[in-house]
């Protein structure tokens, strides 16, 4: 499985072995402008108000403090995460580096 995680401009994919031991971790710079980045905490954060907080228990194995995309209430940052930036950014980048 693959977790992606977020900070600022750099994104980092997590492969997770069935034990939940992390086998790899690939970092990619400049995936997202600033302004880009700005938009996604944005959305995450106004999520996070509206719904009663961050979410603290969606891993049982390696817990994180997030908001989970498909949560979004807003559909066009849903839908512009979704296709734009990991369909049409991050997917071709890890085909590129992992073949």
């Amino acid at each position: 499985a693959w977790t992606l995680c977020h900070m600022a401009s750099v994104v980092a994919l997590i492969a997770w072995s069935p034990e939940n031991a992390v086998v790899e971790v690939t970092r990619i710079r400049h995936v997202l402008s600033n302004d880009e980045a700005a938009r996604i905490v944005t959305a995450a954060e106004t999520h996070a108000g509206d719904t009663g907080g961050w979410t603290t228990a969606r891993h049982a194995s390696y817990p994180t403090t997030d908001v989970a995309v498909e949560s979004f209430k807003d559909s066009t940052t849903r839908r512009w995460l979704e296709n734009s930036v990991v369909a049409d950014r991050i997917f071709p980048l890890v085909a590129e580096s992992h073949g």
